[in-house]
């Protein structure tokens, strides 16, 4: 009876058709929730994954001063971009293959082009990123790129704005790249800067580390010291030429140089100017202005304080006692002086004491007057 009421009652029909079609919607919204849910999260781990490869800051591979890129250059950018991925969480071949792509530039990407795949290297379509850093790898660490490493570092030289310390820090990062054996390396290094570097202190300190079994840290130290020092040295001239110029100039009295004049020379013995024998005193001296010093009274025969005899030039005694007035100079001729006190002034001096001499006394002479007359001879003296 319950059967056939429920098959003949329409209501309860209904009932039943709405609870199934309730049913039915639930599961639609919850289906529909979870593909929006799905959604939403794949939206946002995509903007989270963009905001990571946007935060990647990594510069262009490019060697310094338009110089091609070499391995220290590739090495470098490699790092670099290696711990940018990994600071972003991205761990993805595909997309670290991407980012290489975008942030290589020109020139490595010409690079990388050229070079193929080799057995040993990853598998490009399930790592491409790796395949990548193989390719590039292999290229820089060719025999001929060991050899170019090794002639740039033999040509490295200090730029005029480098420091030392930057220059030999410089050099040991080329060393490295050039697959030296440990002593061998050093060895290259202290051969580069010892002819290349502009400071005479770093050669020489670069020498005496290979005498010494020095290292390239014990050579770096001693660098950063010469560099200390210097700095120092420039302060101190800077502080001090500062005190220096705010000094008053001192007052020096001028000085007048005396008149260089060389008396000619005349061979020894009594000689006249012209050359010819003469007597004494017959020479007379030549006219002109001479400078002559200012002499101040003093007491007989004692020199100033300072003042020579003008004969001998000793600072003893005055000219008026001295021994060597009979003298004869080597230098001009004359007689009064030796041949070291021999000035224009000296010269001048004994020339004019020569005319100032008094003349000899003669004695009387007489005269006798022989007549011949046959054999007697009469001799008459004047004045009888």
């Amino acid at each position: 009876m319950n059967a056939k009421d429920t098959g003949s009652n329409p209501d309860s029909q209904n009932l039943d058709f709405e609870v199934q079609a309730r049913l039915s919607s639930t599961r639609q919204h919850a289906m529909n929730s979870n593909v929006s849910r799905s959604f939403e999260e794949s939206r946002f781990l995509s903007s989270v994954n963009q905001l990571s490869v946007a935060s990647i800051n990594v510069p262009e591979c490019k060697g310094t001063d338009n110089e091609p890129i070499h391995r220290q250059t590739f090495e470098l950018w490699k790092d670099l971009l290696v711990d940018s991925l990994k600071l972003a969480g991205i761990d993805e071949e595909a997309t670290m293959y991407t980012v290489f792509k975008v942030k290589a530039g020109p020139r490595l990407l010409d690079i990388f082009r050229n070079t193929k795949t080799q057995a040993d290297a990853p598998d490009p379509d399930t790592a491409p990123f790796s395949n990548a850093m193989h390719r590039l790898k292999t290229y820089f660490g060719s025999g001929s790129d060991v050899m170019l490493m090794r002639r740039r570092l033999a040509l490295m030289v200090q730029k005029g704005n480098e420091t030392d310390l930057n220059y030999i820090v410089r050099v040991g990062s080329t060393a490295r790249l050039c697959e030296f054996e440990n002593d061998k390396e050093f060895e290259e290094i202290v051969s580069t800067v010892a002819e290349h570097a502009r400071s005479r202190d770093v050669r020489t300190a670069a020498l005496k580390m290979i005498s010494r079994q020095g290292s390239f840290t014990d050579l770096v130290d001693k660098v950063r010291e010469l560099e200390a020092i210097q700095l120092n040295e420039d302060y101190v001239k800077q502080k001090h030429g500062r005190e220096r110029e705010n000094l008053a100039p001192a007052l020096v009295a001028p000085v007048r140089s005396p008149q260089v004049w060389e008396a000619p020379r005349f061979p020894r013995g009594n000689m006249n100017f012209r050359g010819y024998p003469g007597r004494r005193g017959s020479w007379r001296a030549p006219r002109g202005r001479y400078p002559s010093a200012n002499v101040q009274s003093r007491p007989q025969n004692q020199p100033l304080a300072g003042e020579r005899c003008w004969r001998c030039y000793s600072v003893y005694h005055t000219g008026d006692i001295c021994n060597v007035k009979d003298k004869t100079c080597h230098k001009c001729g004359l007689v009064g002086h030796i041949q070291r006190a021999c000035t224009p002034s000296t010269y001048k001096r004994t020339a004019k004491e020569g005319l100032e001499a008094a003349p000899a006394k003669i004695a009387v002479i007489e005269k006798v007057e022989e007549v011949a007359g046959g054999d007697d001879s009469v001799s008459a003296a004047k004045g009888e």
